[in-house]
């Protein structure tokens, strides 16, 4: 629906000087400033596609059967640019599990234009918002703002009715674009005592800090933040979410009248005990021979422990199909979960846990904060900081970590989703945090054996062996693509023409992932000269960090090996005339390290080039040295063998 507003000169200079609402008070929907609307850039960040004008969030607690406590919204946002329409596709996200869980309601939504000095109005109805999913429990209401483009203005509200009163909103006073106003505010009875977790580096103020007119008893708390700089998504982090300035709430009181007072469970060992019991979780996982059928068949092939392990992994990644989710609670019972043949992660990982359970091997779910969902909570147990559960099975004084969701995946290794610090292994009296590293890593190797002929063509072979994550990713995109659109696309070598590529090993898991090819290269030079690039395009060629200064750690998830070797047959008639340095550089604890060496022995050259980056994490002050590291390692790569013709005498 599109609403037409004409304007006068006089209004609009009385609208602008006297209508506009402070920043210190909510808008009134639908009340968009001339300038708001004219502007075309923002100043203090000349980059931005979108600005968040305002963000105004109210949180309050009511005595109602339906609810237990009402959070409310209202965002207006300035589109700049192409790049920042996505601004205009709408998600609310909330829990919905079974009959209960949350409400969204009141939802409004306009898009205002500036049209020949008219501001005009495109309203969304109630027929274009419709129902998604963003995991097993948590449901979305989406819509797309209608009538976007440069110079918009786009204005929503909405609210969440909820039960989940240990579960408070928490506040993003930041984005991935500027904010020019952030606010929360949180009414609360006095009976209920909440702590305030502050994240992120941007100051938060209070009322009475902007010389603003407050009233506590009216207003409750409230948290304001201004001129909010964005924060970009840079190369090897988690989740934004981890870094933006926000707010979080802990309920750890409840003050009766009576004068007695109720401690909300804060204890890691309670929080196990509960969830053994939790009609969604740990009753699923009592052994009562549902699956003795499966178990006698896998048992009979093998009696070695963990080939058994092994086989009951392997059936449940072969009976079941990831629907893509993750969850923590089941739905359905496991024996129905396994006739359907697929499901979310909790359903087909504490499957695999109940039939190792009754199999007779020590196995127990692990909690887990996925890397897109943000570090894991340490502080107090909260069910909704996991999204995650997968595996660890005891067999003998070794420990296994185990996540079916994954057909290329092996036994012992988690998806780089998972890897994300520490989980919390949930058994009985023993539950703690144990570390989600499983050893493997990003291995990538290259060999080739390279033949330069005298006039400087290059031609030869070249293997790449993957293992670890390198072999799980490339299988999964083989198995996404096919084998031989993979192989005809393959162009292992870089800047060389390959051919006649061959992959072998793709079913085999246990074995390294192999790709052999050709290879063919023209001479850069001239008839005197031959040059030569022996890493030809392969390993790193790019340094993925690029600012000078870091204000994230940054978090590879698994280390990294790296190793090309280039053997190449010196032409005869020519001789080697520059080759590049060799360098071996080092970080502090051995967290990388970088080699590059060549040798010559009679009429053959081989060069090696390992980059090895042994630890996963590294923080803001370590991420000069380590930049500098792969600096090096990008320069060494670009350069060039040098051949030059022998004077016949």
């Amino acid at each position: 629906m599109k609403t037409n507003f004409t304007i006068v000169l006089v209004t609009l200079i009385l609208y602008v000087a006297g209508s506009h609402p402070s920043r210190g008070q909510a808008p009134k929907f639908g009340q968009i400033d001339m300038a708001d609307l004219a502007m075309s850039t923002y100043a203090p960040d000349t980059s931005a596609a979108a600005v968040i004008l305002s963000d105004h969030g109210s949180l309050e607690y009511v005595h109602d059967y339906y609810a237990a406590f009402v959070f409310k919204r209202h965002v207006r946002i300035k589109i700049l640019k192409k790049a920042g329409y996505e601004w205009g596709n709408v998600d609310i996200p909330y829990v919905k599990a079974g009959g209960r869980g949350e409400q969204v309601t009141e939802i409004k939504a306009s898009t205002f234009n500036l049209v020949n000095g008219q501001i005009t109005e495109d309203k969304i109805r109630g027929k274009e918002i419709y129902d998604g999913r963003h995991g097993a429990f948590v449901h979305l209401k989406k819509f797309a703002m209608p009538n976007v483009r440069e110079g918009s203005v786009i204005e929503y509200t909405y609210t969440i009715d909820s039960r989940y009163l240990h579960n408070l909103k928490e506040w993003s006073f930041q984005s991935s674009i500027p904010i020019v106003w952030s606010e929360y505010r949180v009414k609360m009875p006095e009976q209920y005592a909440f702590k305030m977790v502050k994240q992120g580096s941007h100051p938060l103020y209070t009322p009475e800090d902007l010389g603003l007119k407050y009233n506590f008893r009216k207003e409750g708390n409230r948290w304001i933040a201004k001129d909010v700089p964005a924060l970009h998504l840079e190369s090897y982090l988690t989740t934004l979410s981890d870094y933006l300035t926000k707010i979080e709430f802990e309920l750890y009181k409840i003050n009766y009248s009576s004068g007695n007072q109720k401690i909300p469970t804060g204890d890691w060992s309670e929080f196990a005990e509960i969830l053994a019991e939790d009609e969604d979780f740990g009753k699923h996982l009592k052994p009562a021979g549902r699956f003795g059928k499966q178990i006698e068949k896998i048992k009979a092939k093998d009696t070695n422990p963990l080939q058994q392990v092994e086989g009951i992994y392997s059936f449940v990644q072969d009976s079941m199909k990831w629907n893509g989710y993750h969850s923590l609670r089941l739905e359905k019972t496991l024996p129905e979960i396994l006739k359907k043949r697929s499901g979310d992660v909790a359903d087909i990982n504490m499957l695999l846990i109940a039939m190792l359970r009754e199999a007779g091997f020590d196995a127990n779910p692990v909690l887990v904060s996925t890397r897109s969902h943000g570090k894991p909570y340490k502080k107090t147990p909260l069910f909704t900081k996991f999204d995650y559960v997968v595996a660890q099975v005891k067999i003998d004084e070794a420990e296994l970590l185990l996540d079916a969701t994954e057909p290329q995946l092996l036994p012992g290794m988690l998806p780089i989703r998972c890897l994300n610090g520490e989980g919390y292994l949930v058994e009985g009296a023993e539950s703690k945090w144990i570390s989600l590293s499983t050893g493997a890593s990003y291995s990538n190797y290259h060999i080739k054996n390279l033949t330069v002929d005298n006039s400087g063509k290059v031609s030869g072979t070249g293997e790449e062996l993957l293992d670890g994550y390198s072999a799980l990713s490339t299988r999964q995109a083989i198995k996404e693509e096919g084998a031989d659109k993979y192989a005809a696309a393959y162009s292992g070598a870089g800047s060389s023409k390959v051919t006649e590529a061959i992959i072998s090993n793709i079913d085999s898991l246990d074995k390294p992932l192999a790709i052999a090819y050709k290879i063919t290269a023209d001479n850069a030079g001239s008839a005197n000269t031959i040059y030569l690039n022996p890493i030809m395009g392969s390993g790193v060629s790019k340094n993925p960090f690029q600012n000078p200064v870091r204000i994230y750690p940054v978090d590879f998830a698994a280390p990294i090996k790296e190793t090309i070797v280039c053997n190449v047959k010196v032409p005869t008639g020519w001789k080697v005339e520059e080759v590049p340095q060799n360098i071996s550089l080092t970080l502090p604890s051995h967290s990388a390290t970088y080699t590059y060496m060549v040798q010559q022995i009679g009429n053959m050259l081989m060069i090696i080039s390992k980059l090895n980056v042994n630890k996963t994490l590294f923080s803001p002050e370590e991420y000069p040295q380590l930049r500098e590291l792969y600096h090096q390692a990008v320069a060494k790569h670009a350069e060039q063998v040098v051949f030059k013709k022998e004077a016949v005498n």
